[in-house]
């Protein structure tokens, strides 16, 4: 069992004004927590205490950056400076622009320089024209690239399908990721597991609905996974 400590923590803003805090100062209520409009936000190191010290747990945990709906807003080259103490931490992101001179890319793999363990927790890449964090219009060439990349790396991987669509076929006819419905889903409900496909023409407008990574990530999990041990899977009953 790993702890996720906070899925998406968004210490990024003040909720009133909705104004960006800095850089820095974001990662130190991250860490630290602080006190922002009267209200009082905890650290991810408060969280981590709890874990290890009052409740004594070894299980890994998993500590997201401070998350950014846009993705080059986000600033992980700062992660170096803003450890966690506890240990078996692995270190978090969502979503990043894989465009190689990107600001999320030039910071990922500055951090990954440093042997920082790390995993990218929730990923996905469809066509989706209203979703920019999901959609990158180059990602059929970047894709390649970015997992050779966590693989060099040694960067986790999660990709995530939660409705058809997302890595998955969709249904044929029915709107679910996208906007509008696509009429090359497939009618065989059998089929909804089958991993979707991207083609040279992806692009993030309704003609090319449909397509995503499931293909690659199938193919990339294969590849590399390892079978976990069965000590990890103890029999019950």
């Amino acid at each position: 069992m790993i702890f996720d400590l906070f899925n998406e923590p968004q210490v990024t803003h003040n909720p009133r004004t909705r104004r960006f805090f800095s850089d820095e100062r974001a990662w130190r209520i991250w860490r630290d927590g602080g006190t922002v409009d009267g209200v009082k936000w905890l650290g991810m190191q408060d969280l981590v205490n709890e874990i290890r010290i009052k409740q004594k747990v070894r299980n890994v945990i998993w500590a997201e950056e401070p998350y950014y709906v846009a993705f080059d807003k986000a600033s992980l080259n700062l992660l170096p400076q803003h450890l966690l103490t506890g240990g078996d931490i692995a270190y978090t992101y969502h979503k990043p622009n894989m465009a190689w001179d990107s600001r999320s890319f030039s910071d990922l793999r500055e951090v990954a320089a440093k042997k920082i363990a790390m995993v990218n927790s929730e990923w996905g890449q469809y066509a989706a024209p209203d979703r920019p964090w999901m959609c990158q219009p180059d990602a059929f060439s970047t894709v390649p690239r970015y997992l050779g990349f966590l693989h060099d790396s040694s960067i986790g991987l999660i990709a995530w399908s939660l409705q058809p669509g997302a890595l998955v076929q969709g249904i044929a006819g029915v709107d679910t990721v996208h906007d509008g419905n696509d009429w090359r889903y497939t009618h065989d409900a059998r089929k909804l597991a089958e991993p979707n496909e991207m083609s040279s023409d992806y692009a993030c407008t309704p003609a090319a609905q449909g397509q995503g990574v499931g293909r690659q990530v199938m193919e990339y999990f294969a590849s590399y996974s390892v079978r976990p041990p069965a000590t990890l899977f103890p029999k019950l009953g």
